[in-house]
């Protein structure tokens, strides 16, 4: 038997995680990139040896390829895009959790909801980058053999991939901005 428990969130508690989000990036603009990734990743592997809800793990999938997309040298992601991640990491790089992160089944409740706001914000990166691996493994088989380089068949995709995600950010862009600047918007 399962139980399904819906939570909304009100404007009010949105509020709360921008705010929380925002005295992260400035909390924690101390730590160069590859910090925030390490205690990203961190928190990733401090969740991953407990049991947690499927609400829980689903989300901090999303956080670890935000992680995966900064650590792929195939990808390239775009300084502007790799700013906005990282920007969102720096909330997971020490967390001032609602819910203490030892309580079982709860801990990580708090950082799944922003897991999840955060993964709304970047959208059109997390789908881009996915789209991108899904790519590669696929022609990893078909080019074997062929005549034109690894490179050049990632180069094509990821091009296309960029240009998707810079159109995509512009047409955010008028409903608001990005994770990094003021007047962050999770939506």
């Amino acid at each position: 038997m399962s139980l399904q428990i819906s939570i909304e969130l009100s404007d009010k508690d949105l509020d709360y995680f921008r705010a929380a989000l925002n005295q992260a990036q400035s909390d924690y603009a101390h730590l160069s990139d590859q910090q925030v990734i390490a205690k990203a990743s961190s928190l990733l592997e401090s969740q991953a040896g407990t049991e947690q809800p499927e609400f829980v793990t689903s989300r901090f999938a999303n956080l670890r390829v935000l992680v995966e997309m900064l650590e792929d040298s195939e990808w390239q992601i775009p300084a502007d895009h790799a700013e906005d991640v990282i920007a969102a990491l720096r909330y997971f790089a020490e967390p001032k959790d609602l819910i203490p992160d030892d309580i079982p089944v709860f801990g990580f409740l708090d950082d799944a909801i922003m897991v999840d706001l955060v993964s709304q914000g970047l959208e059109a990166e997390i789908d881009a980058f996915r789209e991108f691996c899904t790519f590669r493994t696929a022609e990893e088989t078909r080019h074997t053999g062929s005549d034109v380089s690894r490179e050049d068949w990632l180069a094509a995709k990821r091009m296309e991939l960029h240009s998707r995600m810079r159109h995509r950010r512009r047409s955010r862009g008028r409903r608001g901005r990005g994770p990094r600047g003021t007047g962050f918007s999770l939506f």
